[in-house]
């Protein structure tokens, strides 16, 4: 090829770029553009709620006793009610016995001589003989109950109780028999008499009028109105005053509980609007509610991811959560920010230029840098 041709050809493409160049260069600039207008921007956050009792009550036993009677977990009750029985006829007994002993003292007072009179003696023989019955029959329960403690079917305080009936019984039999003794140590009144048997008239009758405080608490009533969740004790059981009975969560008001991260819930306040979400299959119930209270404390959950997180719990009332199933599942919306007539701008179409913010602006066919404030 001869060398002009080349030349000509070489010229041909340095022309065929530039005008290539030149086109491209001066074609009309495509970008992506939003109209903006104002609007309502709202904050908000979901979280899982549940129905829960705002009160709940755990009921003890007045005094150590085997139970009767007792309500059953799901019953409603109300306040009031009648929801255990204690078995008093141990303490009826002790009573009567107390009387009896009583009655042998103003005897023992009246006869008080040198003289020995065989009716003392046998009132006396009479009340240890009870003594000892009722003291073997406590060591028995004793060796039942040491049975339960170490196979773990109760608790140690049940144990310890029994311990005490027993060593309250061993006193008693110390006491008969100490009396018993007096009788025959003792040939005629002494110093000292009225005010020995004033003592133990004055002690008798405080423990007679203790067993029937304790007789008068043998029914057991509700605190208040409710469901009981939770019964820890059967039938013909032992109840223990050191641990409860059973548990009554109160239906008088509920309220949608839900736990919230800590930092959503430091910009809460009592009284924000709530939006409640009761789902049925696969519709929605929405219900405006109000937050009632915000716990003053943060406690630590672990996420389902296995993350440990600091939350609050934070109570919820809307007026149909009395006709929700206590432990019902529920959603929460709850709105953090609102600002009225504003314009909102995606944060990807501003930038920066000495700390001061711009958008680009469409002007006709031309882009104009626009600075906004943020």
């Amino acid at each position: 090829m001869k060398k002009s041709v080349k030349i000509g050809i070489l010229i041909l493409l340095v022309f065929i770029s530039g005008a290539a160049m030149y086109y491209y260069n001066n074609l009309p600039l495509e970008v992506e553009a939003e109209r903006i207008e104002k609007m309502t921007l709202i904050s908000d956050f979901k979280e899982n709620a549940k129905i829960v009792p705002q009160d709940r009550y755990s009921v003890s036993a007045p005094y150590d006793g085997r139970v009767k009677t007792v309500v059953k977990a799901g019953d409603r009750v109300q306040r009031g009610q009648l929801i255990a029985v204690l078995d008093d006829s141990d303490l009826r007994y002790s009573v009567r016995q107390i009387n009896g002993q009583i009655s042998s003292l103003s005897g023992q007072r009246a006869m008080a001589s040198p003289e020995i009179f065989q009716s003392q003696v046998e009132s006396l023989n009479i009340g240890i003989e009870m003594a000892r019955t009722n003291i073997q029959r406590l060591e028995q329960d004793y060796q039942r109950y040491s049975s339960l403690y170490e196979s773990g079917a109760i608790p140690k305080i049940e144990l310890e109780g029994i311990e005490k009936a027993l060593e309250d019984a061993n006193n008693g039999l110390l006491l008969r028999e100490k009396e018993l003794e007096l009788i025959y140590e003792t040939s005629r009144e002494k110093s000292g008499t009225d005010a020995f048997y004033s003592g133990q008239r004055q002690a008798l009758l405080a423990q007679r009028d203790s067993l029937n405080d304790r007789i008068s608490k043998s029914n057991v009533y509700a605190p208040a109105s409710g469901i009981v969740t939770q019964v820890y004790v059967n039938e013909g059981g032992v109840a223990s005053s050191m641990s409860p009975m059973l548990d009554i969560s109160a239906t008088e008001k509920v309220v949608a509980r839900a736990d919230i991260l800590v930092r959503d819930a430091a910009a809460l306040a009592i009284g924000d609007k709530v939006t409640v979400i009761q789902k049925i299959r696969n519709d929605e119930n929405h219900y405006e509610g109000r937050i009632s209270s915000i716990s003053s404390y943060a406690k630590t959950s672990i996420s389902p991811l296995g993350l440990e997180e600091q939350r609050v719990e934070v109570d919820i009332e809307f007026d149909r959560a009395g006709e929700l199933f206590i432990g019902y599942d529920l959603d929460i919306v709850i709105e953090t920010l609102r600002l009225e007539n504003i314009i909102a701008l995606p944060k990807l179409s501003t930038f920066r230029e000495n700390n001061q913010y711009y958008v680009w602006k469409i002007e006709g066919d031309i882009l104009v840098k626009q600075e906004i404030k943020v």
